[in-house]
């Protein structure tokens, strides 16, 4: 149910239903503290969880413009985040980078989207530059000084393509 709840969350927030996004996450957090009883070795079990939780309400609020409610989750589930998993950390900062420009704190947001740009060009993925230059171009648009300047680095970067696949 926690995984079914997080998939209606993000379909609510991607439409502007700030009301059933929010239900959906509590139903979503309620379904994962109830959980208690499922095989923790099944793969949907070990991908839901409160950390991934945090990471969905973060992006939910971001894309809502609610950065009060996105910032705390997102930082406190990057705080907990894997180093190594460079592309995810990438796109949650680039969720956390919007929150920031949501919140007036241009700085921020530069600063943020900056490393994740550092951590997108080391990933054979080209989601988290599309995520970055979608930030970059809503710094631009808002006049931010340094926005310019990571527009055109994102444009220019590219996701590294593996010898073997």
């Amino acid at each position: 149910m926690a995984l079914l709840e997080s998939r209606r969350v993000w379909s609510r927030a991607r439409s502007g239903d700030r009301d059933g996004a929010a239900r959906a996450l509590d139903m979503a957090r309620d379904a994962l503290q109830s959980d208690t009883g499922s095989d923790p070795e099944s793969s949907w079990y070990s991908w839901i969880d409160h950390n991934e939780l945090d990471i969905i309400t973060g992006r939910v609020w971001s894309v809502l413009r609610e950065p009060g409610k996105a910032t705390p989750p997102l930082v406190r589930a990057l705080d907990g985040y894997p180093v190594h998993w460079a592309r995810d950390r990438a796109l949650y900062l680039s969720w956390l980078a919007d929150a920031c420009l949501n919140a007036g704190d241009p700085e921020s947001a530069i600063a943020t989207a900056d490393t994740a740009l550092d951590l997108a060009t080391t990933v054979a993925s080209a989601r988290p530059l599309i995520r970055i230059r979608e930030v970059a171009q809503r710094c631009v648009g808002r006049g931010v000084t340094g926005g310019p300047g990571l527009l055109a680095r994102a444009r220019a970067a590219r996701a590294p393509i593996p010898v073997a696949l």
